[in-house]
């Protein structure tokens, strides 16, 4: 044998196995057509990391499926709730503002009545969602709007400036239009009904009210000045709160209303 056509035998490994790829069987054409239609053969591993992207996928949709909506609530029971609602924003809010009146002073004109005014009218929209809740709704929001008005403006004796700067006039003229709307409402209302045992409102404070003492000086001194501060406070607070339950039961509300 020529020395160019020898193989090199020795370079092979003596535990090399080589293929049989002559003797391996033949696919028929049937064979082939059902192995094209079931389409390619995945690995166990990787089927399994389909399965689990699939199942994070439908649990992704779950999840940011949004919840059906709450249906809004109507009736007497929605009115009374969001009149109540209502009342508790009012009080807080001008208990907030009269906390800094306190602080400041009387010298202070850094809280006025605009403040009061501007916090109020706020509550409009709230009162409109009233209004348009049947007749229940007209008679809540007749009653909020009665009580948001005295707490409109701050105690014009707690500071020099309490009166503002003019930035009460749009909120107020705001607010009386409102409460004309609601007025228009409740026209057609029962203005008769039995009335006895209706609470009673007290008075509005005047200084004969206030229980400190004799006036040594003929003016209180620092210590009364403060008692009649407080005392006024409360007793205001109180008549609010007596007028507001009687409003709340009263038949004749146009008669009332004048009365308050």
């Amino acid at each position: 044998m020529p020395k160019s056509q020898s193989h090199n035998f020795e370079s092979r490994p003596s535990n090399h196995i080589t293929p049989n790829i002559l003797n391996t069987p033949k696919q028929t054409a049937t064979q082939k057509r059902k192995r094209s239609e079931a389409g390619p053969v995945e690995s166990p591993d990787i089927e399994d990391e389909n399965k689990l992207k699939k199942s994070k996928t439908i649990k992704k949709a779950k999840s940011t499926k949004s919840a059906p909506a709450k249906k809004a609530p109507e009736g007497k029971k929605a009115a009374e709730q969001l009149y109540k609602k209502i009342i508790g924003d009012v009080d807080k809010k001008v208990s907030s503002l009269d906390a800094r009146v306190k602080k400041n002073g009387p010298n202070s004109a850094a809280v006025t009545s605009d403040h009061y005014a501007s916090a109020m009218v706020k509550f409009i929209k709230d009162i409109q969602k009233l209004m348009a809740m049947g007749p229940d709704g007209a008679r809540c929001a007749f009653n909020a709007m009665l009580y948001i008005g005295p707490h409109a403006h701050g105690d014009l004796e707690a500071s020099w400036k309490m009166s503002g700067y003019g930035g009460t006039e749009e909120p107020f003229a705001e607010l009386d239009d409102t409460m004309l709307e609601i007025i228009g409402l409740r026209d057609d209302f029962e203005c008769a009904g039995k009335d006895g045992g209706l609470p009673e409102v007290r008075h509005r404070w005047t200084t004969a009210d206030a229980e400190v003492g004799v006036f040594k000086t003929g003016r209180p001194n620092k210590q009364q000045r403060g008692q009649i501060e407080r005392q006024k406070a409360k007793w205001i607070k109180e008549r609010f709160e007596e007028a507001r339950r009687r409003r709340e039961k009263v038949g004749d509300w146009v008669g009332n209303a004048i009365r308050s």
